[in-house]
């Protein structure tokens, strides 16, 4: 990005001055404040307000009008936004020759012009003092907390702390990277032998005033002890030329507590398979093979199947979680999965409802040693399997309802769409839903759009890979692309395709799929349906009454049950459906199933118009689906 570092020049700044007003559609152009207020080499330079534009939609330059030791300064560059209110820049070595570096503060007023559509400009300024220097002086004040735990972040307050990308230049004109660095030097005493520490770490800076860090095993290991001593920082500066080192103060009394491990509490009470199984506390230790940490939480007490049965796990075969990720030093989240057993079903923990009841005991390990913390005392329900379905209506399905003109009526056509899968898979654990599940981790999605991307004319498809017997995978995606079924000769683009239904129209269906075709179709459809002769329904249509209310009504309940049945069909061929060996629809043609082939579906029967054959899962589809998903 071109330097928009002059538009971030040191704000001392009260409110900000502006002109320009009512350029189109961008937001008034102001600026509120700059930050740092030291700069150097390779600082990076917030500048926050409003109105600030990218590239592709207007240019942005900052004029830096000032005086420094009584010499004038005027600098002119350009601004980059990384967003409507802020923009940025970096100091580079060749704006530094125009700056009064290690002089007298730079006094007087940053002015940002902005040129957005059709030349129209807009400016604003703000008051800046800033500081330029080749290097800064750091200074400890404090570290806190006194209380920690492996892994903890620790928190380093002071001053002149650099930031992430700054350095110095040397005598010949290179640059020298440039860190923070925390020395900590003391004693350790605890459960072992004490002994006199004396390392070194480095610190990231959110600011000249605060940095960070993380006290991992390899600087005081895990066991519970106290440190006692001081703190030093120092900047140090590194190049091809050598280093150099900046030293800050000296805090004495330092003191840390190091505490074991421990687990605090479960969420939730009642946990599902596919959803996040969340460990609080302290202590936890990320998979980091480099470091050679881990955490996992054994279990050790009674677990109570859903028959009432009772195992026993003790200390020589508990019930090990492991979790998948680890955030800060206190959450550790675990989606939980099952195992495949040897029928080539789920099996293990989350394959069936199960009460955990005994002692959840954190331990960590740190390369070849295991330590155990303090556990806690609890009870884990692991509910029935539930497999949640996002039917993701994607933004061409409304370009999909004008097919059948019913934009206005978009909400009603998914309420109904959704009302048919929900019949349909009444009696087993199968929820589904429009908006993205925040309670599951792993869940099926289908795609909703408006065209069949592969150009067949096809109502539907799941295009995963293969037959899931056993429903083994829960967080299949029958949608987007599916590169293992394009090498294997399948269409490889899936969901459901709206506008593909219209092929059961007689009028719009001439030589694509004439034998499907259905006149209750065009009836249905004539009243709304432009390529029909119809006027698209408007919304205060939607569920009123009279003559015109009813078509439109009856339009939307057909296209809702059309669509519904599209889902139904292809979530249940994610499930592992058909039940029958090596075959994914039912074999023959069989009067109302839902999982026959589409050749045995006919309009009349998806539609659920007055007449058809009821729609139903196969019977031994149906045990299938309540032996895989049972609700109790």
């Amino acid at each position: 990005m071109t330097p928009a570092w002059i538009a971030a020049l040191a704000a001392v700044a009260c409110g900000p001055a502006q002109s320009g007003e009512g350029e189109y559609l961008l937001a008034p152009l102001t600026v509120r404040a700059v930050e740092p207020l030291e700069w150097l080499l390779g600082t990076r330079v917030t500048l926050t307000g409003t109105g600030f534009v990218g590239s592709a939609v207007g240019t942005m330059t900052a004029t830096i009008q000032g005086r420094s030791g009584g010499r004038d300064v005027a600098v002119r560059v350009d601004v980059g936004a990384d967003a409507p209110d802020r923009a940025g820049f970096l100091v580079t070595a060749a704006l530094l020759p125009h700056l009064p570096v290690d002089g007298d503060p730079l006094a007087g007023t940053l002015v940002v012009e902005r040129t957005g559509p059709r030349g129209v400009s807009a400016s604003a300024s703000i008051p800046i003092t800033v500081r330029v220097v080749s290097r800064l002086e750091p200074a400890v004040q404090a570290l806190t907390p006194v209380q920690v735990y492996p892994g903890e972040e620790v928190t380093v307050a002071g001053g002149g702390f650099l930031l992430p990308g700054e350095g110095t230049l040397d005598e010949t004109g290179n640059a020298r990277a440039g860190t923070t660095w925390l020395r900590l030097s003391g004693r350790v005493s605890g459960d072992e032998p004490g002994d006199v520490r004396d390392l070194a770490v480095p610190l990231t800076a959110t600011d000249r005033h605060r940095a960070t860090f993380r006290l991992t095993p390899d600087l005081m290991g895990l066991v519970p002890f106290e440190f006692e001593g001081s703190a030093e920082v120092r900047n140090v500066f590194s190049g091809e030329t050598g280093s150099l080192e900046v030293v800050g103060n000296r805090l004495d009394g330092v003191t840390f507590r190091m505490g074991k491990t421990r687990l605090t509490g479960l969420a939730p009470a009642v946990v599902r398979r596919g959803q996040d199984l969340v460990f609080h506390g302290n202590g936890f230790l990320p998979a980091d093979g480099a470091m050679g940490t881990i955490t996992f939480v054994a279990f050790t007490g009674t677990l109570t199947g859903p028959d009432g049965a009772v195992t026993q796990h003790g200390q020589a075969d508990p019930i090990v979680f492991v979790p998948d990720t680890v955030e800060g030093n206190t959450l550790a989240h675990l989606v939980l999965r099952t195992l495949v057993g040897p029928d080539r079903r789920p099996a293990g923990l989350g394959s069936r409802r199960a009460t955990l009841t005994g002692l959840f005991t954190p331990h960590v390990v740190f390369r070849d040693r295991v330590t155990a913390g303090d556990g806690l005392q609890a009870t884990l329900e692991v509910g029935r399997q539930v497999q949640v379905v996002w039917v993701r209506f994607l933004p061409t399905f409304e370009d999909g309802l004008d097919t059948f003109g019913l934009r206005a009526a978009s909400e009603a056509v998914k309420e109904r769409a959704v009302a048919v899968c929900t019949g349909d898979y009444q009696g087993v654990s199968v929820e589904f839903r429009t908006t993205r599940p925040d309670d599951f981790v792993e869940y099926l999605t289908v795609e909703v759009m408006a065209s069949d991307p592969n150009d067949a004319g096809l109502l539907g498809l799941d295009n995963s890979f293969g037959k899931d017997v056993g429903n083994l995978v829960l967080d299949e995606l029958v949608g987007g692309y599916n590169a293992r079924s394009d090498r294997a000769g399948f269409y490889p683009y899936g969901g459901v395709f709206v506008e593909s239904f219209q092929f059961f129209s007689p009028r719009l269906a001439q030589g694509i799929a004439t034998e499907f075709a259905s006149e209750t179709f065009d009836t249905v459809f004539a009243p709304v349906m432009p390529a029909l002769g119809g006027d698209p329904a408007r919304a205060d249509e939607v569920g009123a009454g009279g003559a015109r209310g009813a078509a439109v009504a009856e339009a939307v309940r057909v296209l809702g049950n059309l669509i519904g049945d599209t889902i139904s069909h292809e979530v249940g061929h994610a499930l592992g459906l058909a039940a029958v060996e090596g075959d994914f629809h039912d074999p023959g043609d069989n009067p109302g199933y839902i999982m026959d082939a589409g050749v045995f579906r006919p309009f009349e029967e998806r539609a659920q118009m007055p007449g058809a054959s009821p729609r139903v899962f196969a019977p031994y589809d149906q045990a299938y689906l309540e032996e895989i998903l049972p609700l109790d």
